[in-house]
């Protein structure tokens, strides 16, 4: 059985492909799919602005969910 640690890594990246394929997520349906809090998934994004950053990828929030912001060749 993975431990919790992985279980969140393996979460992240989840997140990540979906939000580099140009999918709308909000904290709600993440917290919903993965079966833990909104607060887990704020974190998970907070994790993922913070590796991204330095290469000019932008994590948006608007009405529709969060995106990935950047141009194509830097996502």
């Amino acid at each position: 059985m993975k431990n919790n640690y992985s279980l969140i890594e393996d979460r992240r990246m989840q997140i990540f492909k979906r939000l580099i394929n140009e999918e709308y997520l909000s904290y709600q349906q993440l917290s919903d799919e993965y079966y833990v809090s909104r607060s887990s998934i704020a974190k998970d994004i907070a994790y993922l602005k913070t590796l991204f950053v330095k290469e000019n990828l932008l994590l948006r929030f608007d009405n529709s969910g969060t995106y990935f912001q950047g141009s194509e060749s830097q996502i």
